[in-house]
């Protein structure tokens, strides 16, 4: 039990011990003077107990909970990926999130990506990212909080994703196909003027 509903029910108790004491003197007088000692009473535990006067009136932001999911894990160079955060707990919590992606396990530089959203029915998706190079980087989502409800932030390094190299069927240079295809138009002519210079007779001076 606090101090100050402790208080509370040792001003009631002893409001109505010297109420009842005064109205068995059956004097007025009495009963007046004792409501005003006890007003009094009141007033000065009002002044001196720290926190008291406002202690009901006054509320506490509740801290909720947040979980995070790459989307996704893994993924090639080339293909984007996002993150999902989930808030829970608190009080009803509204808001945004902030969504940042780290090159590092310590996110002790500056993120490659940031954005933020807002948060719909607990749950907000970052946008997507294009990594521009290979590498495990690491999502941290903040909770921005709102009049009810205190920031919260997911622990660095809990959200890697592993972008490996870039896999497929390589391209084939434009350049080459066009060099193919003037070859191919050429090659009949070719081989007709090969035929032709063996056909030819030799001369022997």
């Amino acid at each position: 039990m606090n101090l100050e509903f402790t208080g509370i029910i040792f001003q009631a108790a002893w409001l109505l011990r010297v109420l009842i004491f005064a109205e068995k003197k059956n004097g007025r007088r009495n009963v007046r003077f004792s409501i005003l000692i006890a007003g009094l009473g009141i007033l000065a535990l009002i002044a001196l107990v720290p926190g008291f006067n406002h202690a009901y009136a006054t509320l506490v932001p509740a801290t909720p909970a947040i979980s995070t999911t790459q989307q996704p894990a893994t993924a090639p160079l080339g293909a984007p990926v996002a993150d999902m955060a989930t808030v829970t707990g608190g009080y009803f919590p509204t808001g945004t999130v902030t969504f940042n992606f780290y090159n590092n396990p310590s996110c002790s530089s500056g993120p490659v990506f940031t954005d933020t959203e807002n948060l719909v029915s607990g749950s907000s998706t970052s946008a997507g990212y294009l990594p521009t190079s290979a590498g495990t980087y690491y999502w941290v989502a903040t909770y921005n909080g709102d009049s009810n409800n205190n920031e919260v932030t997911s622990p660095c390094g809990a959200e890697p994703v592993v972008i490996t190299g870039a896999t497929g069927v390589p391209e084939f240079p434009v350049a080459s196909l066009g060099l193919l295809f003037i070859l191919a138009l050429l090659l009949p002519a070719l081989l007709i003027m090969g035929r032709k210079f063996r056909a030819m007779p030799v001369l022997v001076y």
